[in-house]
């Protein structure tokens, strides 16, 4: 009895993971982007980007005149089959390649211009980053190349609490206070 009570586990177990894999991680992420509310024309930046998952389905979403910009370290450490080629096939087979944008950088030193973008998404990628101290400089780092009024995503597997601490200055930064600085929160 028992051989098969495991047997049964273990192809659930299988079929959940398949599912989740397949299908449920694209139906999750479809749902954050519909809150996020993104519009034709606004710059999106993926940190970790990976195989682009969440990247396309970004770039399906802001339109010829947006932009869905990546960023990741493309190891294959961190996601199996992670390389720069095989996201811009991806981009290719999904016809969004002309408003995908990929750039090798690490997540905590974007490369990119204070108030750069509209939205910044994430998805199971931060926990790669060693500490918490590298991972709160993620946050700052995403903060930093959002515009005012502008919207951070964020799914992961570690380090939640952080995140949401961080995410309380995000709101007091996006709210209307004009300074960049973190600020204490009784």
């Amino acid at each position: 009895m028992w051989p098969l009570a495991i047997g049964v586990f273990l192809l659930l177990g299988a079929g959940l993971y398949l599912r989740t894999t397949l299908r449920g991680k694209f139906e999750i992420w479809a749902d954050v982007l519909d809150r996020l509310g993104l519009e034709e024309g606004q710059r999106v930046l993926d940190l970790g980007c990976g195989r682009g998952a969440v990247l396309l389905a970004v770039a399906a979403r802001v339109g010829s005149h947006g932009r869905a910009v990546g960023v990741d370290l493309w190891r294959s450490v961190d996601q199996s089959g992670n390389a720069a080629e095989v996201t811009e096939r991806n981009a290719a087979a999904e016809g969004v390649a002309d408003r995908v944008e990929l750039h090798t950088a690490n997540m905590t030193a974007l490369p990119f211009p204070d108030e750069s973008f509209d939205v910044v998404v994430s998805s199971l990628a931060i926990h790669n980053i060693k500490g918490d101290p590298g991972r709160a400089e993620v946050i700052r780092e995403a903060v930093r190349v959002l515009e005012p009024g502008g919207k951070l995503a964020i799914a992961d597997i570690k380090s939640a609490d952080l995140y949401r601490r961080k995410a309380g200055i995000v709101r007091i930064l996006l709210t209307g206070n004009d300074s960049r600085q973190p600020q204490r929160r009784n």
